[in-house]
């Protein structure tokens, strides 16, 4: 115990603010809400540490672009949307945050706290699966016979969304030479049993996507090799056993059709809000006012989501944030010969891209957490280069 505390809870307050952001992401969402909120506060009430949020030159064109959403949502009317605006600029104030006091043993340190809490996570998701398997009255949740365990969170897919970035991040420990690998592969091993129980489909394609990215950035070609055919023969098994995934035969159909009507009535509205949007949770707004919608908190579409919140405006505000973050990220990862840093963050977002042609997993609290603390893995790898000018 004296060893844990010396090696994760002994540290400066930027340090504790990022370990307790990642940790809060594998506890109730009420907890980690509560912690963005607290850890926001803390941030914006000290002057030394505002200053360092905002010391990112692209800081004020990302307040610009919360701004512009928040008013937005007000001006038609969206309130929840409104409210929304607040969290989401709280979440990327932390990002932005992140990035600046973002160190290679901070990184390293932070992705360990994940890897020991997603501990917790997969501990009640057992458990509460175990709860139907005995007790067949007992609902994990609504969707599918109640069989998909939540755990801590609000929907299995952000369970199993969760669950796969730490996989990829076991991944990610896994190969490197200067740690012990077995904790890490099996905790990978359990984290994917978890994804399998929380019923996810689409998480697999972003599985695979992402690890084939991160084996081929760090050019682990024996590896790759293991895992294609590894996807090999589960495809070969799931077409001849497709037992094996319940929810391909008995949901697999509605779950395609409830996508269309998300998308149907999304591109409908989009020609009276093409220009500003809706605001932050445009389509849940839209969905409540609409008969026979389908109710949920997103179009299951990234760029539908965005044109539907944000409008044309808003997005090339947005796309001018990706793409300069995504050259720094390109820099770090073609100066630095050994920037694995930058090959996680590739990976991950490739991942992540994919799943967000159909679902959006990252869109909530404690996904979004895990996802600004491997994005702000940039600042680390920004403070190696010579002479740097951070973007």
């Amino acid at each position: 115990m004296r060893r844990f505390i010396s090696k994760y809870l002994d540290f400066s307050v930027p340090e504790n603010i990022i370990y307790l952001c990642c940790a809060s992401a594998f506890l109730h969402y009420t907890i980690s809400a509560a912690v963005i909120i607290i850890c926001f506060a803390y941030i914006m009430s000290k002057k030394t540490e505002r200053k360092k949020a905002f010391e990112n030159k692209l800081s004020y064109v990302i307040t610009a672009f919360c701004i512009y959403g928040i008013l937005v949502s007000l001006i038609n009317g969206n309130l929840l949307g409104f409210g929304v605006g607040f969290v989401f600029a709280a979440v990327l104030i932390l990002a932005m945050y992140f990035r600046t006091v973002m160190t290679t043993v901070i990184f390293e340190k932070a992705l360990d706290v994940c890897c020991i809490f997603s501990v917790s996570t997969l501990f009640v998701l057992f458990t509460e699966k175990a709860f139907h398997l005995f007790n067949s009255s007992y609902r994990c949740y609504g969707n599918f016979m109640g069989i998909m365990p939540l755990s801590f969170y609000l929907n299995p897919n952000y369970s199993a969304g969760i669950l796969s970035v730490v996989f990829i991040i076991c991944a990610y420990k896994f190969l490197k030479k200067d740690v012990r690998s077995a904790p890490y592969f099996i905790l990978a091993i359990f984290c994917a049993v978890g994804m399998y129980v929380c019923g996810s489909l689409f998480v697999w394609i972003e599985i695979a996507v992402a690890l084939a990215a991160l084996l081929f950035l760090t050019k682990n070609r024996m590896w790759l090799g293991i895992m294609f055919s590894v996807i090999i023969i589960a495809a070969v098994t799931v077409y001849f056993v497709p037992g094996i995934f319940p929810r391909i035969s008995a949901e697999g159909g509605d779950t395609v059709n409830n996508r269309i009507l998300i998308w149907d009535l999304a591109v409908s509205v989009l020609p009276s809000c093409f220009i500003f949007g809706k605001g932050f949770m445009g389509y849940l707004f839209v969905s409540m006012d609409t008969e026979n919608s389908y109710f949920t908190f997103h179009c299951h579409n990234m760029m539908l989501d965005f044109m539907l919140c944000f409008g044309i405006t808003g997005c090339i505000i947005l796309l001018y944030i990706i793409l300069c973050y995504c050259q720094k990220v390109m820099l770090c990862k073609n100066t630095l010969s050994d920037s694995s840093i930058g090959a996680l963050i590739i990976s991950v977002a490739a991942g992540l891209f994919i799943h967000s042609v159909a679902d959006m997993t990252f869109l909530w609290i404690q996904t979004g957490l895990l996802y600004i603390l491997i994005l702000g893995g940039v600042g680390a790898d920004e403070k190696r280069l010579p002479a740097a000018e951070i973007l």
